[in-house]
């Protein structure tokens, strides 16, 4: 079987809860965090932050 790494991020300010819409074309749940595949060496933290900078566009 083969497996794959995926960073997951939940952003909380104020006690309110950052949920993303996916796309319709998704067939699991309809929001989510912000979440990416991790790359073969990269840290899974190195991955989070990439990902809040390009989907939500904070650091």
């Amino acid at each position: 079987m083969h497996s794959t790494k995926i960073a997951t991020s939940f952003i909380k300010n104020n006690n309110k809860l950052l949920i993303l819409k996916r796309s319709d074309k998704v067939r699991s749940t309809k929001g989510s965090g912000v979440s990416s595949i991790i790359e073969k060496e990269e840290s899974p933290v190195n991955r989070a932050k990439i990902e809040i900078f390009e989907q939500v566009g904070r650091t």
